[in-house]
């Protein structure tokens, strides 16, 4: 990312993060801005907000989210995070570490606007934008590159130039939905296992994979979201509208199936959610282990939940299902394991 500024510690991509919070048990920030919002920035803003970051505001240079509908609901709308459509980072302040960032409004052109520039404190930036195939095997076998896709060249069958090589996922191009990468290799797996037990064939002609366009996630200006809900059912994320008759019962549109109008009734009347988060862990293998509400829980009760979480640490081992807290924030609801920590030498962070 050509992202003027010092390269001070505190700039991390998406993905970096997520395995330093998710696997490794450590923060790399406590207030953060995240450059990009596909549903990976969307997704980690929501991660940062869980484990006690402040995520200051998601910036996206288009007019547009990328992202899932739902996933604006759940990651930003949820815990009161901005997105700013139009928006980039334009500078980076700090030098041993970042002290924050100018975030600046784009043109159509997608040029800065001068006299828009917005100084954000922040120790933190994600950078969820600029993603590129993980190359590193293809151009070490020595495939030839697609200048379009990033990713290696390939035929109708999903073979590189090198013969005896295919490719596929996150490999062959970036892929939004895992749903897609998981097609996408089945394919490759029956066309490699064709070419092991029948022998190889005359390469053929070069065919650019098909890519999905980018969802144009658009929500509509000044939404009020006392009357107007996105549901979070499925990934359609329906705009359903809520009003209020007289006699007090609710007349819901927008929904395009019952379990729509479900969740819109739930959302005005008691809005839950179900947590995820992890837990600290002394004395096993692992630092954390993840773990998740057991049921739903009041939506204003997702803050105190996970102060609660915060405070615990667990003893190792550590078996999923156990369960690590009961009657979290006075809702009657367990929080659980949902994976293993067997007993190990390292220390919990």
């Amino acid at each position: 990312m050509n992202i003027p500024g010092t390269r001070p510690a505190g700039v991390y991509s998406a993905g970096t993060a997520q395995r330093y919070v998710n696997i490794e048990g450590r923060m790399p920030g406590r207030e953060v801005v995240v450059l990009g919002s596909g549903d990976i920035g969307l997704i980690m803003a929501r991660r940062m907000t869980l484990q006690g970051a402040k995520v200051k505001l998601v910036a996206e240079i288009m007019p547009y989210s990328g992202g899932l509908k739902r996933n604006i609901v759940q990651c930003l709308d949820d815990f009161g995070i901005p997105l700013k459509l139009n928006h980039t980072v334009t500078q980076i302040h700090g030098k041993e570490r970042v002290e924050g960032v100018t975030v600046s409004k784009v043109d159509e052109k997608l040029n800065p606007i001068p006299g828009t520039e917005e100084f954000v404190k922040c120790d933190t930036l994600l950078l969820s934008c600029g993603l590129i195939p993980e190359n590193e095997l293809s151009q070490g076998a020595g495939a030839q590159m697609d200048d379009t896709t990033a990713g290696p060249v390939v035929n109708a069958k999903l073979e590189t130039t090198v013969k005896g090589i295919f490719a596929c996922g996150n490999v062959l191009h970036v892929h939004d939905l895992v749903d897609n990468v998981s097609i996408e290799a089945e394919k490759a797996g029956e066309f490699a296992a064709d070419y092991i037990l029948n022998g190889e064939e005359d390469w053929g002609e070069a065919v650019r994979p098909k890519i999905p366009e980018k969802s144009k996630c658009t929500l509509p200006e000044g939404r009020d979201a006392g009357s107007q809900i996105i549901c979070i059912g499925c990934p359609v994320g329906c705009l359903i509208t809520v009003n209020k008759k007289e006699d007090g019962t609710l007349e819901i549109t927008g929904n395009t199936c019952k379990k729509g109008e479900a969740y819109a009734r739930n959302e005005v009347t008691a809005p839950v959610r179900a947590v995820t988060s992890l837990i600290r862990v002394k004395g096993g293998s692992g630092r954390v282990v993840p773990v998740k509400t057991a049921g739903e829980i009041p939506k204003g009760k997702i803050g105190q939940c996970l102060e609660e979480i915060g405070a615990v640490v667990a003893n190792a081992p550590v078996k999923t299902g156990d369960v690590l807290i009961q009657n979290v924030a006075g809702t009657s609801v367990s929080v659980v394991a949902t994976g293993n920590i067997p007993v190990g030498n390292i220390p919990a962070v």
